[in-house]
Order: C-alpha cells, then structure tokens, then sequence
C-alpha cells in the first residue's frame, strides 16, 4: 500500500506501477485475480488515506488527492474487471433452482 502513498506524494503514477511491478513479479501475483485484489486494496488506502488527511491531518489538498487517486484507481480496475469477465475463453457460470423456493 506505500505504493498509493509514493503516487500522492511525488505525482508519479510510473513510480507506483514499478513498485507494485517489483513486488508482484518475482511472487507470480500478476495475474487477474491478483491485480482485482490489488485494485481493490489500492483503493480501499486511498479512501481511508483522504479521510485521515481531511478530518485528522487538516490536509484537505492531501485528501483531494487521495480521492482522486482513489477515483481512478478504481475505474481502471472496473474496466480491467469488465474485461476479464466479458472474456468469451472465461468459464461462465450457470446454476438451475429445481423445485419451490422458500421465501
């Protein structure tokens, strides 16, 4: 999560790509499920980062920040999402109800 951290900070989207590159790619957590999970934790720092620069901090510039960083970081991952679900090679998955639900 230092990775949304060094982003704000220096304005570098390259430097936190090749910091989160440089963690993945020796562990082999560069696949699909784990960039989705990264996403997901990457935007979850940036949301709890904004609320602490703003009511805690008084940095409310530093928490627009995180909130924008927060803001795109999760319509790349919606996107990437999309994709990767969309995928006619991805298994779809189908269930059949046989029989009266109870309400």
């Amino acid at each position: 999560m230092l990775a949304i951290d060094a982003e704000i900070r220096t304005q570098s989207t390259s430097l936190a790509n090749e910091m989160i590159g440089l963690l993945s790619d020796p562990t082999g957590q560069d696949d699909d499920i784990s960039r989705q999970v990264l996403g997901y934790y990457l935007v979850e720092k940036a949301i709890v980062g904004a609320a602490v620069s703003i009511v805690y901090d008084d940095l409310p510039q530093l928490g627009q920040s995180f909130l924008k960083v927060a803001t795109t970081t999760s319509a790349n991952s919606a996107s990437h999402a999309t994709n990767f679900y969309s995928n006619p090679l991805m298994p779809q998955a189908t269930f059949t109800v046989k029989g009266p639900i109870a309400a």
